[in-house]
């Protein structure tokens, strides 16, 4: 499976656990190994964080699990560490039987602001913030409804921004290439 590879720069050591010392890179990627050759790396001011896509980018893909009687399906995109290839920020988009609205649950690093929520935005438009849920030892789990005019807008749009705060409230943003979301929907 081909790995897409996103760099994140600047966000300094203050994340816990495996975030510890994270000061480089990110990649972005479903499946195999990332090949590092394969980063584009952007410099960014201190205390911030921004992502950006390398050349190829497979776009979202779909996932579908069966806790149980009925499949469930999502269409996701994950965002991991290039050096260590631990999940860094992983967006998913569900369809809920019977539902008008979509559901969006993003999986972000432990060591956050909590408080702060975390922000989402398509294409740099309106902001929305989603409160962070919970937290365990896979990271902390945010998430809301996506009306249908907002599925229009993930369908359409060229990039979904994702910013949280680090324990020292400074912003880390990750941008999430939208090449492939609608098709990826369309098969949930």
């Amino acid at each position: 499976m081909q790995r897409t590879v996103l760099s994140l720069t600047g966000i300094g050591s203050t994340l816990v656990l495996a975030f510890t010392s994270l000061v480089g890179d990110v990649a972005m990627a479903q499946g195999a190994a990332a090949k590092p050759k394969e980063a584009t790396k952007v410099a960014t001011p201190p205390g911030t964080a921004k992502a950006t896509p390398a050349k190829k980018s497979p776009g979202w893909s779909v996932r579908c699990d069966n806790p149980g009687k009925k499949l469930q399906c999502k269409a996701f995109q994950n965002v991991f560490m290039q050096k260590t290839g631990q999940l860094f920020l992983s967006v998913s988009v569900s369809q809920p039987e019977k539902e008008k609205n979509g559901a969006m649950m993003l999986q972000l690093p432990l060591g956050l602001f909590n408080p702060a929520g975390v922000t989402v935005s398509i294409d740099g438009g309106k902001a929305e913030t989603f409160p962070i849920q919970t937290c365990d030892k896979s990271g902390c789990f945010a998430g809301a409804p996506i009306p249908p005019e907002k599925l229009t807008e993930l369908t359409k749009g060229q990039k979904l921004t994702v910013v949280f705060e680090n324990l020292q409230k400074k912003k880390i943003t990750v941008g999430v290439p939208l090449n492939g979301f609608g098709e990826a929907y369309k098969k949930l």
